[in-house]
């Protein structure tokens, strides 16, 4: 649905549709092992799932501007 960059952070947004939720519950957990110098969250709210990334600028620049469509591509 949307990526929204602030200092420090990265929030994706996607919508509620089945499996995304655990699809995205199991491609964070693999991203926290393998980019465990950034921060991982996902939460549920208002109907949408959100990933939110935190890090240094630095890291977060390192981050691919397509993550939601590279996520969505990871989890079919």
């Amino acid at each position: 649905m949307g990526r929204v960059t602030t200092a420090g952070r990265v929030t994706l947004r996607f919508r509620d549709l089945p499996e995304v939720g655990s699809d995205l519950q199991r491609l964070v957990s693999a991203e926290a092992i393998c980019c465990n110098f950034l921060g991982w969250d996902l939460s549920y709210a208002d109907g949408e799932w959100r990933v939110v990334i935190t890090g240094t600028e630095a890291d977060l620049l390192a981050l691919p501007s397509n993550i939601p469509a590279v996520l969505h591509a990871q989890a079919e």
